[in-house]
């Protein structure tokens, strides 16, 4: 199940860009994880043990970045949610941002310092977006108006 779900967030992400799935100036998963695995052997923070067995994924999966991307989806559902580091820097990075934990796990990871910094940085990030909405719901209830539950329920959202 979790193979077909790597497959349907790459596929989905493909089809939400179109033609910029691959542009790294339109940042999003697909074109990230491209990225990163294009120009692994440039990358400072990858140790040469990781540019070896990404050399060999490579090699492996035919150059497929599909193939690889769901490899290391899985890893990262199955074992780094529960805190059992499998991925690299870089792959782990990319698919927070892009697939963040639920709360749970997050609380559950978040004392393990891989995952501390990202995730105080996913957290400030949200609450960057939430507080203009929060302005907006004050705003409307100051003026008396109803408030969307679209609203609430987005604000709800990104404090989850």
């Amino acid at each position: 199940m979790i193979k077909l779900l790597g497959e349907f967030r790459w596929e989905m992400c493909k089809t939400e860009q179109g033609v910029h799935w691959n542009d790294v100036t339109d940042p999003s998963l697909t074109s990230m994880y491209c990225d990163y695995l294009q120009f692994f052997k440039k990358n400072q923070t990858l140790s040469t043990e990781q540019k070896d067995k990404l050399r060999l994924d490579l090699k492996k999966y035919n150059n497929n970045y599909k193939n690889i991307f769901i490899g290391d989806y899985l890893s990262y559902l199955k074992y780094e949610a529960t805190g059992s580091l499998r991925l690299n820097r870089v792959a782990r990075e990319i698919l927070f941002n892009s697939c963040p934990f639920a709360k749970e796990y997050r609380d559950a990871v978040y004392d393990n310092p891989q995952y501390k910094e990202l995730i105080n940085h996913y957290m400030a990030h949200n609450a960057n977006v939430a507080k203009p909405l929060q302005n907006l719901e004050f705003r409307l209830k100051k003026e008396g108006l109803e408030v969307p539950h679209e609203l609430t329920d987005q604000i709800q959202y990104l404090y989850k």
